[in-house]
């Protein structure tokens, strides 16, 4: 085994696992705890939006990092799969925070809000859609490390 495959799949693994973990660690950790001790869904909401932006920003770089390791082994599953992975990262921070965000905003204190009132609903299925997103994103992330930390480095 040569010393740049090796270096290109510990990158790789490096930066995937980073991000991976980053984000399990947000979707199974972070999030929960913080729902279930902030009683205040406004501030619950910004402080998830602010996370996911830091999130983001990690993933796009140890994430862009293990892409380029992964294209550079031509291994084109993985680079892929991250790819894939990242752009989900990004649409999610682009499109769905900031319009879960603004339908916040419109509606005032989250806490007020009936839960049948139709702007709480459709909140609601932003959410739907938000972990839906984050959660494909995640598992294409996990299938990269799965795929990159059992690579032939030959």
């Amino acid at each position: 085994m040569n010393f740049p495959a090796r270096a290109l799949i510990a990158a790789e693994v490096t930066g995937t696992a980073l991000w991976t973990g980053m984000s399990a660690g947000f979707a199974f950790i972070s999030a929960p705890l913080a729902f279930s001790l902030v009683t205040d869904l406004n501030v619950f909401a910004t402080l998830t939006e602010r996370s996911l932006a830091r999130l983001a920003t990690c993933a796009n770089v140890a994430g862009g990092i293990a892409v380029a390791a992964a294209a550079l082994r031509r291994a084109p599953l993985r680079a892929g799969a991250g790819t894939i992975a990242l752009t989900l990262v990004t649409y999610h921070e682009k499109a769905i925070v900031p319009a879960m965000t603004r339908a916040q905003l419109a509606m005032g204190s989250l806490n007020d809000v009936a839960e049948d009132d139709p702007r709480r609903i459709e909140y609601r299925k932003m959410h739907k859609t938000s972990t839906r997103i984050f959660g494909s994103a995640l598992l294409l992330g996990v299938a990269q490390l799965i795929l990159a930390a059992t690579a032939d480095a030959n």
